[in-house]
């Protein structure tokens, strides 16, 4: 018979074997559930949708420095583009 000695090497691969595996384990991505109804997530997106009556007012943040006369431009580009 094969006589198997517990070395403190062999302890220690072991315990590092076991540690990385529980961590990997403790990290791995969430699994997400397949939407139940996916043909009532359709029958919605199929429905139009009225554009609101009033104004819709959007700001922007801007830069101080550098990046003021960038956010210039763009934000009164946007605002050209959507009325």
């Amino acid at each position: 018979m094969i006589e198997q000695r517990l070395t403190r090497r062999s302890l220690l691969q072991g315990a590092a074997v076991l540690t990385v595996g529980t961590v990997v384990a403790a990290c791995a991505p969430k699994v997400q559930e397949p939407v139940a109804q996916p043909k009532e997530a359709e029958k919605v997106a199929e429905q139009p949708v009225a554009a609101p009556k009033e104004k819709i007012v959007l700001r922007f943040g801007k830069f101080a420095g550098d990046g003021w006369m960038h956010d210039e431009i763009w934000s009164k580009k946007f605002d050209d583009e959507n009325p």
